[in-house]
């Protein structure tokens, strides 16, 4: 079957249609090239930090968690005071085990109270840091979106997911383009 349509198509009749398919094809190739799209990368992760440490973020973390650490650090040191002496009392034989029992209760409960302690801080700092970098996450995101608007990318690429990117040509890095733009 295919040995006809070859000696069709090669015939001397079908000349004018080899040409025409020809000039077809050239048409679809080049317009292949014409819609071709320009991927970049950038490293999102580094251009956060750089404005993070610009705008002091570290520093207004720490200054909100210090005291929250001190007073959950209070907290532990107190339970730890009253274990001893409760321990204390327990060797000197001057508690009856019905106050050991309820003392050992209010230990249980002071050690639940400062778990539960720990787990507010925790989501406390989680939230802070989350309204800390919201707004440069922001600014790096309309900064990318700028480039790569400007310098017609369809796609731009984050370098610093773990093993996005196996393979980059730098030349594709608009990083410092995205650091022109906030003033890195």
């Amino acid at each position: 079957m295919v040995d006809i349509f070859a000696n069709c198509i090669l015939a001397p009749q079908f000349e004018s249609m080899r040409i025409i398919c020809v000039g077809v094809l050239f048409l679809f190739l080049g317009s292949i090239s014409l819609q071709a799209q320009k991927y970049a990368y950038c490293n999102s992760g580094n251009l956060v930090e750089a404005i993070a440490l610009k705008e002091n973020t570290d520093q207004l973390l720490e200054a909100f968690q210090d005291p929250l650490i001190k007073q959950g650090q209070d907290m532990l040191n107190t339970l730890k005071e009253n274990e001893r002496k409760l321990y204390a009392e327990i060797e000197k034989g001057v508690l009856s085990q019905v106050a050991i029992q309820e003392r050992q209760n209010l230990l249980i409960a002071e050690t639940e109270k400062i778990t539960k302690f720990e787990k507010e801080v925790a989501n406390k700092i989680a939230v802070k840091r989350q309204e800390l970098l919201e707004p440069i996450l922001k600014k790096v995101q309309v900064a990318i979106d700028q480039v790569a608007k400007d310098g017609g990318y369809s796609m731009v690429f984050d370098e610093s997911s773990y093993n996005a990117i196996l393979f980059a040509d730098p030349a594709n890095d608009i990083t410092p383009l995205v650091k022109g733009k906030l003033d890195l």
